[in-house]
């Protein structure tokens, strides 16, 4: 027979912890894309956020946490880099991508949001987009929710 031991509950807990920030640290985030860099760039993205979601204008600027661009400056490139936006509220970061599908302001500006995906999670997307697409254009309810795809509320999975 083998004994069973008994793990340390303290160390137990903190692996847990650890793997949950891990796996939660990207669903507070929202990437920025076609913003040229600026010199107050936190300033910037806040005031995007506020054209965005102006209902919540004077909670914004306490629930962005931090701002940065993110990947290496590639030389010859006039592409710039996406900007990382990490919300300190999970309620206000999901309005503010909701509202930022139909905003007015970021077509304008010719601006877009992104969810902040895993290379995990967007090579599924990139492989259940198809689908998706397909369910839309025949007037189903279809998304993608991180990592995840559905249409008509149900799950899809990737063609193997």
């Amino acid at each position: 027979m083998y004994e069973r031991s008994n793990p340390d509950p303290s160390a137990t807990n903190e692996i847990i912890s650890s793997l949950s920030a891990l796996i939660n640290s990207r669903s507070d985030n929202l990437e920025i894309m076609e913003l040229r860099r600026q010199r107050k760039k936190t300033y910037e993205v806040i005031q995007i956020c506020q054209s965005v979601l102006p209902e919540h204008k004077h909670k914004l600027p306490d629930a962005i946490d931090v701002v940065h661009q993110f990947g290496a400056k590639r030389p010859g490139s006039t592409k710039p880099r996406g900007i990382i936006i990490q919300f300190t509220s999970r309620v206000l970061r999901d309005a503010t991508w909701k509202a930022a599908k139909t905003s007015s302001y970021l077509r304008d500006n010719r601006l877009r949001f992104t969810e902040d995906l895993s290379k995990e999670d967007r090579e599924r997307l990139n492989k259940l987009w198809p689908m998706i697409d397909k369910a839309r254009k025949e007037g189903k309810p279809a998304d993608f929710l991180g990592g995840r795809g559905f249409i008509s509320r149900v799950e899809v999975f990737p063609p193997s």
